[in-house]
């Protein structure tokens, strides 16, 4: 079997959705910039919640759209030579995982800053 249009689109996706995953990190980030001049006021962050969102949605139907070709490599990417684009979908799939793991960290901050945040703001607030 010829495995170089699954691989083909396996890069493209793979390389969609990093792109995606790198405009969802800025996303993130700035919204805790937004969320840091905000004083409690999260109104201004609101648009960049959807923007934010709106990429979530665009990685998942990605993600959904390849869901057949990951599970058919999934199976069969054993029996692929280790040949020009076997090598390149694996550094593609070693890059996405490295962005990935970049936009999980910016998440995490992002959590644990408006979980702060809100604490502050509850022990503000209280007599």
């Amino acid at each position: 079997m010829d495995y170089s249009n699954l691989i083909d689109e396996l890069i493209r996706s793979y390389t969609s959705q990093i792109e995606l995953y790198r405009k969802l990190e800025i996303v993130v980030q700035k919204i805790i910039g937004q969320v840091a001049v905000s004083r409690g006021d999260y109104s201004s962050v609101m648009r960049l919640f959807e923007e934010k969102q709106k990429l979530v949605r665009s990685i998942e139907a990605e993600r959904e759209q390849v869901k057949g070709s990951r599970e058919l490599w999934q199976k069969e990417k054993e029996l692929v030579p280790e040949t020009g684009g076997r090598l390149k979908l694996d550094s593609v799939l070693a890059e996405a995982e490295e962005v990935i793991r970049e936009f999980l960290e910016a998440e995490e901050q992002l959590k644990t800053y408006l979980e702060h945040n809100i604490s502050a703001a509850g022990n503000t607030a209280k007599p």
